[in-house]
């Protein structure tokens, strides 16, 4: 029986938690949230209290005709999420071989500025943010993308430049 989108985002989440946690070299805390607060799907935390971030986790389950990993993010224009502490991670699930799933860890404010935005007739005051990368290459994308292996330094990287004034996740 095939899963429902809700189902395949949180396997990507629950999959970005585990490398986060296995990667981390000890150093991450991660809190899943049961519901997606304010476009968050996972808090992270350094150890003792010296940083954090926030990330979304975005899932397709395969490449889109062009050879494109495509995922959507939907928001009020005065209300999108960014800053330093927050960032996208766009996964390609592998359902397969969740090992062999890809990633890219995309800052908050980069995926802002690079997204193609379009300005949603059907739901006035919202846009449509996508992120579609060319699995054979990007030039924009491609910078972004991290092995399962990679994905927790470079979450430790955003985390440290946050620093945490609450030493307990949310």
């Amino acid at each position: 029986m095939p899963l429902d989108p809700t189902e395949i985002g949180d396997l990507a989440a629950q999959l970005v938690h585990l490398n986060l946690v296995n990667y981390g070299g000890g150093e991450l805390t991660v809190q899943t949230y049961a519901v997606d607060v304010d476009h968050r799907d996972l808090d992270v935390h350094l150890k003792q209290g010296r940083g954090w971030a926030d990330l979304q986790v975005k899932c397709a389950t395969h490449p889109d005709a062009e050879g494109r990993v495509a995922a959507t993010a939907n928001y009020p224009v005065n209300d999108i999420p960014g800053g330093a502490g927050f960032a996208y991670v766009f996964c390609l699930y592998d359902r397969e071989a969740p090992e062999g799933s890809r990633f890219w860890l995309v800052p908050g404010d980069d995926f802002n500025r690079l997204a193609y935005i379009e300005h949603r007739r059907d739901q006035p005051g919202r846009v449509q943010m996508q992120f579609s990368a060319r699995l054979s290459g990007d030039a924009t994308w491609g910078r972004f993308e991290v092995s399962r292996e990679q994905l927790a330094a470079r979450v430790l990287a955003i985390a440290v430049r946050f620093p945490s004034y609450r030493l307990e996740p949310h």
